[in-house]
């Protein structure tokens, strides 16, 4: 199976990424069970610390060309799709900057062997 969103609560996989389910019960739920095939894409959760943001964290992933998705249970939890051809540097970078800033903090979910290694390049 193929996943179609962002991932939000399984560590390891990313949107566009191949993986293996389980049936979990009789009433159709489904578990992740593993990864056969990587994608390219990345996953980064981000935890806003403050709703006056929200707009601001939005426009900027728009900006970078990342998609995001939030659930209306965690409204200050976002998953943030990266895109194998955006620098994974990029959005580190910014990342970075407004976690020391206190604006949010964020997980890496999934980081894609592409984006880690070009990270791994930069970083060396």
């Amino acid at each position: 199976m193929r996943l179609a969103n962002v991932p939000f609560f399984v560590r390891g996989v990313a949107w566009g990424d191949e993986v293996r389910i389980r049936q979990a019960d009789a009433g159709g739920l489904r578990e992740y069970e593993s990864l056969v095939r990587e994608s390219g894409h990345s996953t980064v959760r981000i935890v806003l610390h403050d709703e006056a943001c929200v707009a601001e964290v939005h426009a900027r992933l728009v900006d970078l060309s990342c998609d995001w998705e939030g659930v209306s249970a965690f409204p200050n939890l976002i998953a943030v799709n990266i895109p194998p051809e955006l620098p994974y540097g990029r959005l580190r970078a910014w990342l970075d900057e407004n976690r020391t800033a206190g604006l949010f903090d964020f997980e890496e979910g999934c980081i894609s062997d592409r984006h880690r290694a070009a990270w791994q390049q930069v970083n060396q």
